[in-house]
């Protein structure tokens, strides 16, 4: 990012866009961390399983550093993985939101039946 900083605007902006793509880098790291931890201590209370939040938050950067220092392929086939799931569970939810009910219609409009008592059409009138 700084030498591309550099070549298009001098240096000044090459170092500004280098130092804030370490920052963006930093800030975006912790607030991963953080976000694991949160998720991932609600999902064991549910199990009834009690985890220190301190002891997951420090477990998130050196899982992930123990699976890209390993091996690529590990790591990249559990990142698959883990999305596929992720994206089976959010289909999962689509299906439960739109086909959990009697009927996908709304039977009152398609008869036109109103909602309302009589009382209250011929206040209308």
């Amino acid at each position: 990012m700084y030498h591309y900083g550099v070549m298009g605007l001098g240096t000044t902006t090459g170092n500004i866009a280098g130092w804030c793509l370490i920052w963006a880098y930093l800030f975006i790291g912790t607030a991963g961390m953080t976000g694991f931890t949160i998720f991932a201590s609600t999902l064991l209370e549910m199990a009834g399983i009690h985890a220190p939040q301190l002891a997951l938050l420090w477990s998130a950067p050196g899982a992930s550093g123990t699976l890209g220092y390993r091996d690529i392929r590990l790591s990249s086939g559990l990142m698959l993985v883990v999305e596929g799931l992720s994206c089976a569970l959010i289909l999962l939810l689509c299906g439960i939101v739109l086909f959990g009910h009697k009927s996908m219609f709304d039977t009152n409009q398609i008869t036109l039946q109103a909602r309302h008592s009589q009382e209250s059409v011929s206040a209308w009138w």
